[in-house]
């Protein structure tokens, strides 16, 4: 298989596959979001044209004997890739579904624990690269075990898979390390209930993308992340410990929907930095909406409706509140005043606010506008300015120059005369 196809043609097959699946297997496995982010792609199977998948489809058999015929094709052809189809339902005891690399795994029934199951997980993935998994149920019965494992591997795509009742965490998704590229792995619209660990929980790996899951009614947190340049976008997590827990480095959690749980909808830790917390909706959780610590993390545009909004523990972070505030006395905090909410709280920790409001009917140019700013920041040079202009300005001269510590609220105009020459300041 030649390389940049072989991922494709991996992937792209499940994705084709699961798309025949019954109702019946995926009606849980769609995500939180019916219309979400996730784009199915319209194009055939993808292969290069010197390659032949190998076509695994078994039926009625035992797993350990769709192990061994599995094992049995990877072993005659170690770079083809493979598609085995299991229809049907699996029992694990002893030992997991092995899946080697470059194997897509479409499931259009149950893989299920004996009730005396000794197996550490449903499916493992060990070492491996460019294997994907879609569709089906796992259940785990209550045995001690996780649904999915995956431990020392890159580029691991899980699609559409239902996971239920595992003694641990549904999903382990584990690279290399934090600090090794081209990882390229997803986990993108499972659902995830009563796993007595996390539902989700990503770590020593980076480019990890949680994309579209429904996580709900788990032991400890909805989706625990400690892996490093990941994007965890457009989830549901709800009724478990704490909607989302990081520790890690440089993520995005966004768009995510994080209510109802125990303790609280979003937690980073002490080690958590670099990462951006945006329009993510935090209600209705028991404690807080966001327990913020760590370094540099950027938190802006959340909705919040909880007992607590923001815990704030450090004075390295980023908070800036829109719509409403938030009692931020730690972290560097901004809410700025904006053409929809003229609020009249305070726009930065420890500083006052000085309001310069300016009509053109008085001072009709920018450059009258500039003097009447810089008489209010002379005056007031530790202050948030706050500088609204009403009406139609016409520049002048030269371009209105802001300092730090400035909002600008415009309601109106600024007009550029054809005629005129200005110069920038």
């Amino acid at each position: 298989m030649r390389h940049g196809t072989s991922r494709c043609a991996v992937f792209c097959s499940v994705i084709l596959w699961v798309a025949g699946f019954p109702a019946s297997f995926i009606a849980l496995a769609q995500g939180p979001n019916r219309h979400g982010l996730y784009v199915p792609p319209v194009s055939s199977f993808i292969q290069d044209p010197a390659e032949a998948p190998i076509a695994l489809d078994f039926g009625l058999m035992s797993l350990a004997r769709a192990q061994r015929q599995l094992d049995d094709a990877r072993a005659a052809d170690p770079d083809s890739p493979i598609v085995l189809t299991l229809t049907g339902t699996y029992t694990v005891t002893d030992t997991p579904l092995m899946l080697p690399s470059k194997t897509s795994l479409v499931l259009y029934g149950t893989i299920r624990a004996a009730t005396d199951a000794t197996a550490a997980s449903l499916i493992a993935i060990i070492g491996q690269s460019e294997v994907a998994v879609a569709g089906g149920l796992l259940e785990g019965q209550g045995v001690n075990l996780s649904g999915i494992y995956v431990e020392n591997s890159a580029k691991i795509n899980i699609d559409s898979v239902t996971i239920t009742n595992t003694g641990q965490d549904g999903i382990v998704l584990g690279g290399q390390s934090n600090t090794v590229w081209n990882s390229g792995s997803a986990i993108t619209r499972c659902e995830i209930v009563n796993a007595g660990g996390n539902g989700i929980r990503i770590g020593s790996i980076t480019q990890a993308l949680i994309l579209d899951n429904f996580v709900h009614s788990n032991q400890e947190a909805g989706i625990q992340v400690s892996s490093a340049h990941s994007a965890i976008t457009n989830n549901v997590s709800q009724d478990n410990d704490v909607g989302i827990v990081l520790d890690a480095n440089d993520d995005l959690i966004s768009d995510n929907e994080m209510r109802s749980n125990r303790s609280g909808g979003l937690r980073l830790k002490s080690s958590s930095a670099g990462t951006a917390v945006l329009r993510n909706s935090l209600v209705n959780n028991s404690n807080f909406g966001i327990d913020l610590d760590g370094n540099n993390n950027l938190v802006y545009a959340n909705s919040l409706s909880n007992p607590i909004d923001l815990i704030d523990r450090a004075n390295g972070n980023w908070v800036v509140a829109r719509g409403t505030s938030l009692e931020a006395p730690v972290s560097r905090y901004f809410y700025p005043q904006t053409i929809d909410n003229r609020h009249s709280e305070p726009i930065m920790n420890g500083r006052n606010r000085t309001e310069v409001a300016i009509d053109s009917s008085t001072f009709p140019t920018i450059s009258g506008v500039q003097q009447m700013y810089n008489d209010a920041r002379q005056q007031h040079p530790d202050d948030v300015i706050v500088l609204t202009l009403t009406g139609a300005f016409t520049l002048d001269s030269s371009a209105l120059l802001l300092q730090s510590r400035t909002v600008v609220v415009l309601d109106g105009t600024i007009d550029v005369p054809s005629t005129s020459s200005v110069t920038e300041g």
